[in-house]
């Protein structure tokens, strides 16, 4: 399936496709493993008693930049029209942190508290044997690992870090996943799963009527996670900010090394080009 958004620095690689699902999620080389290996990462939001995954057919999306696969900004807004958001994609080009920026709109008349879900399904080094994940509670990350490969995913807002989460077996059993206990918008705050995994986890933002709340989520691939000495970084929204200002410095001085310089070219090729 194509990829509407890619974003990427040479070392990480992620793919998300036209329902804002994260479908490829590659390290440490843009060529694989996929990390996600034919599942994905999804969101979801519940808000006035409703829950809605954002890949249904109840949001309209619209991707409205790509800055040289580094960032992308995309739209989705629900069929009610009581409820937007925006998403903002960003890769720091100095790590391979990727970064998503979620500014709520509420466009009804009262105020309200937005719960946005995060849902991811990995498949560590292309294979759903003896993964584990796991709430991480000294950076406050939900953590997917196996062997020496793992990937913390954060959350937060204005009102905290990551508000609850579960963790559990997916495709086994007779299992679906976590995905189903966020349906009811409570989550049940089991911390462990091993096997073939899955993690649902959320952040709470509350906007006044007719205004606007931020969110943010982020994705850290981690080599060695259980290695002594190495610790899971702290994210916070002024990381996130400054991951979108370095993703868009990197945009621009691409852009100004790859944009076509047809002023160089002799002038009926120049046209032709052009035309």
């Amino acid at each position: 399936m194509p990829r509407s958004i890619i974003v990427s620095n040479g070392h990480f690689f992620a793919g998300i496709d036209n329902r804002l699902r994260i479908r490829d999620l590659c390290f440490p080389g843009v060529g694989g493993p996929n990390h996600l290996n034919g599942r994905s990462i999804r969101f979801g939001v519940w808000v006035r008693n409703e829950y809605s995954w954002i890949d249904s057919a109840d949001w309209e999306i619209s991707i409205r930049q790509s800055n040289w696969g580094t960032s992308s900004v995309a739209k989705a807004r629900h069929r009610n029209a009581l409820t937007a958001f925006d998403f903002e994609f960003d890769l720091s080009p100095k790590s391979s942190l990727l970064t998503i920026g979620v500014t709520a709109h509420n466009l009804g008349g009262s105020s309200e508290e937005i719960r946005i879900f995060c849902a991811e399904q990995l498949c560590i080094n292309e294979s759903d044997i003896g993964d584990t994940t796991l709430f991480h509670a000294r950076s406050g990350a939900m953590l997917h690992f196996k062997a020496d490969v793992g990937v913390a995913f954060y959350g937060g807002s204005e009102q905290g870090g990551i508000a609850s989460y579960s963790c559990g077996t997916t495709g086994f059993g007779g299992a679906e996943g976590t995905y189903r206990d966020a349906e009811d918008g409570v989550l049940s705050n089991h911390p462990i799963a091993q096997g073939s995994v899955d993690c649902t986890y959320s952040v709470v933002t509350n906007a006044h009527a007719l205004s606007s709340s931020a969110a943010w989520f982020a994705i850290l691939p981690v080599q060695h996670p259980l290695s002594r000495g190495v610790k899971l970084p702290l994210i916070s929204k002024e990381v996130c900010l400054s991951v979108r200002h370095d993703s868009e410095l990197r945009g621009k001085e691409l852009h100004s090394r790859l944009d076509p310089k047809f002023d160089r070219l002799p002038p009926d090729i120049a046209a032709f080009s052009i035309s």
